[in-house]
């Protein structure tokens, strides 16, 4: 059981993670250019 809830922590932190950044680049498309620091 642990497992599996551990799975979908980290599976939800990506997505999360994802739309972060999808939502990060649709709003400042003039800056794709500059490099991410991450």
């Amino acid at each position: 059981m642990e497992n599996i809830e551990t799975k979908a922590k980290q599976l939800g932190l990506d997505k999360g993670y994802y739309l972060l950044l999808m939502a990060i680049l649709e709003e400042s498309e003039e800056a794709i250019e500059l490099p991410l620091a991450c």
